[in-house]
């Protein structure tokens, strides 16, 4: 245990806290969402979302080689 040194276990066990109070309230947020829209409404709403962050990540990743691209 001491080779690896005390910050990064104080990371590890950060960032292991961190994912796991997210996992929750990941979990409440799409309980609540199946409660009001009922399973299909809730899983077209989070694959909804995931798309159009999806689509904008790849918009500006065809921006940044546009930009980068020599012009002939």
């Amino acid at each position: 245990m001491d080779e690896m040194g005390k910050r990064f276990w104080w990371k590890t066990i950060g960032i292991v806290v961190g994912l796991g109070v997210l996992g929750l309230l990941s979990f409440l947020i799409f309980n609540r969402v199946i409660y009001r829209f009922g399973a299909l409404g809730a899983l077209v709403l989070v694959f909804g979302i995931l798309i159009v962050f999806s689509y904008r990540a790849d918009h500006k990743k065809v921006q940044e080689y546009e930009d980068a691209e020599p012009e002939s």
